[in-house]
């Protein structure tokens, strides 16, 4: 296997200033918000700035995600077509979609919201669609068939509950992450997973397009 670049990135913000902000999993199919819309613009022109063009785009099935990719991608100039896959969809947060976190707190406790999010420990009476494994396995099983096919760049764009298990690619990589709350990414901003011909690492993770054009000059 030859050696490849896989740049996750996540979706921009779906939110605007004053707006209520809720748990959106995957059937609550937002549109990105202004900012969102300009934290796609701002990948694009990181990546012209650096000289990468991904010979290959994938994108969840929301619309949050296909719309960041296609207007990263017109700022690029890029002609490539990003095709969907559902391995990157966000997860289904059952019970608490279209819940702000206090409005979780109120009908749920507090207990496994704060476990999900300081320790990404998967609730168990939330109602959520599939399982950890299943996410987890989704993910490995799409970055498996990049890098046994793929000879160029790929820019993958999914959502926050669904990266974070990129970093089970790396033994122990998440549970480090974990203990220094440096396992999200947020909204707009990119990692990259390299892949040598027989193993994985990560060069940055959760940097922002500017970040990301600073590395590559």
């Amino acid at each position: 296997m030859t050696s490849l670049d896989l740049y996750f990135a996540r979706h921009g913000d779906t939110f605007a200033p004053g707006q209520k902000v809720v748990w959106a999993g995957s059937k609550n199919d937002l549109p990105l918000a202004p900012r969102g819309i300009e934290q796609a613009q701002d990948l694009g022109r990181a990546f012209a700035a650096a000289h990468i063009s991904p010979r290959k785009v994938i994108t969840g099935p929301l619309e949050r995600t296909r719309e960041f990719a296609r207007l990263a991608l017109a700022e690029l100039g890029s002609q490539v077509t990003p095709s969907i896959d559902r391995r990157l969809d966000e997860l289904d947060y059952g019970a608490w979609s279209g819940l702000s976190n206090g409005e979780v707190m109120e009908r749920f406790g507090k207990r496994e919201l704060e476990l999900w999010n300081a320790m990404s420990i998967w609730p168990k009476d939330a109602g959520w669609g599939g399982s950890e494994a299943e996410a987890r396995g989704e993910l490995h099983a799409l970055v498996q068939e990049l890098v046994e096919g793929e000879v160029g760049p790929v820019l993958l764009v999914s959502s926050n509950g669904r990266l974070r298990y990129v970093l089970t690619l790396i033994e122990r990589e998440l549970e480090r992450r974990i203990k220094d709350q440096t396992f999200k990414i947020k909204t707009g901003n990119l990692a990259k997973l390299h892949w040598d011909g027989t193993q994985f690492s990560l060069p940055f993770w959760d940097i922002t397009p500017a970040e990301f054009t600073a590395r590559t000059r």
